[in-house]
C-alpha cells in the first residue's frame, strides 16, 4: 500500500483525506474479492467440464472399439465361402446390433 500523502492544513481537511483514502481501499478491496470470486468460479466451472469432456471421450472411445470389432467380425463372415442360413442369420444380427449404438 503506498503511503498517504500528507497535507498541510488543518486536521480537518487531514480527516477528510483519511476518510477518502480509507473509503477507497474499501471500495477497491471489495472489487477485488469480486474478481477472484469470479475467477475462481470460472476456473471452477472449467474443471467441472474438462472431466464431462475426459468421460465423453472415454465413452466414445468405447463406442469406436465395439464398432471397429463389428466390422472385423462383418468382414470374416463376409470372406467364408458358403452362403449359408446361419450367416446370413449371424450379418443379420451383427447389424441390428449396431443400429441400436
Amino acid at each position: 500500500m503506498p503511503p498517504r500523502r500528507k497535507t498541510i492544513g488543518s486536521s480537518d481537511d487531514q480527516d477528510m483525506d483519511d476518510d477518502d483514502y480509507r473509503k477507497k481501499r474499501e471500495r477497491n478491496n471489495r472489487a477485488v474479492k469480486l474478481c477472484r470470486e469470479k475467477s475462481s468460479k470460472k476456473a471452477q466451472e472449467t474443471r467441472v467440464r474438462v472431466d464431462k469432456l475426459k468421460e465423453e471421450n472415454i465413452q466414445l472411445e468405447e463406442k469406436i472399439r465395439n464398432l471397429k470389432k463389428h466390422v472385423e467380425m462383418l468382414k470374416g463372415l463376409l470372406l467364408q465361402s458358403d452362403d449359408s442360413e446361419a450367416r446370413k442369420e449371424a450379418i443379420r444380427k451383427v447389424i441390428e446390433s449396431t443400429d441400436d449404438d
